[in-house]
């Protein structure tokens, strides 16, 4: 019995260290305590190329300029919270049909290689795994490989990629998209924030970079 009884013991720690490892916490740790440019780079450095696992939240299923899945997540079900620290997991191949079924909010459990930390102190992981913290029903994202089959579904893709608003700010500017928020670094409708000010914005694509203004539609 009492040999029983270590088992699901050992289990239980093991399975806590798989979800929430050393490498994960020191790193969001050190971000979320604000650390230095100087600090970070000597994180990368260590751990560069490692394995990397953890639980966080979702906040957006994207793809990147390369037509990588990206699934963004945030330590805190807030992503605006001042403790939540950015994730960005590029999907194995084998893991983009489970992505798209994710929905904002769900809590998922990811582990990939650690590659670094982005422009605005983002973890980012490579060669990601994710998989649902708990057991709930849901209903696929929208996904933009999905051939638009008639105009109403055109139509959503249309308004999905409008530029609705500006809010420049030095520190931490930002984009309104089809509703949702973007920063710097971000991706959307295919590419990649590259510039934000008062009244343009740039993004990047396979073929170069575009500037938009409020109004248009990115394409």
């Amino acid at each position: 019995m009492k040999k029983l009884f270590f088992i699901i013991l050992l289990s239980l720690s093991f399975s806590s260290f798989v979800y929430c490892d050393s490498t994960f916490d020191r790193i969001s740790s050190a971000i979320k305590n604000d650390a230095t440019d100087l600090q970070l780079r000597k994180f990368e450095d260590e751990y560069e190329g490692k394995s990397i696992s953890g639980r966080s939240y979702v906040t957006r299923v994207t793809e990147s300029i390369w037509g990588d899945t990206v699934v963004k997540l945030s330590t805190e079900k807030d992503p605006y919270s001042s403790s939540s620290v950015g994730i960005m997991i590029f999907l194995k191949e084998s893991y983009i049909d489970r992505a798209l079924k994710l929905k904002k909010g769900d809590s998922v459990s990811f582990s990939g290689t650690f590659k670094g930390i982005g422009f605005i102190k983002t973890i980012i992981v490579h060669d990601g795994e994710i998989k649902y913290s708990h057991s709930t029903k849901h209903e696929p994202l929208p996904s933009r490989r999905e051939s638009k089959s008639n105009g109403e579904r055109f139509k959503e893709s249309y308004n999905a990629c409008k530029i609705q608003g500006v809010e420049f700010s030095a520190e931490n500017p930002s984009v309104a998209v089809g509703g949702s928020i973007f920063h710097l670094n971000d991706f959307v409708c295919g590419g990649e924030i590259t510039y934000i000010s008062h009244d343009k914005v740039t993004i990047k694509f396979k073929e170069g970079e575009k500037d938009y203004t409020v109004g248009d539609i990115i394409k």
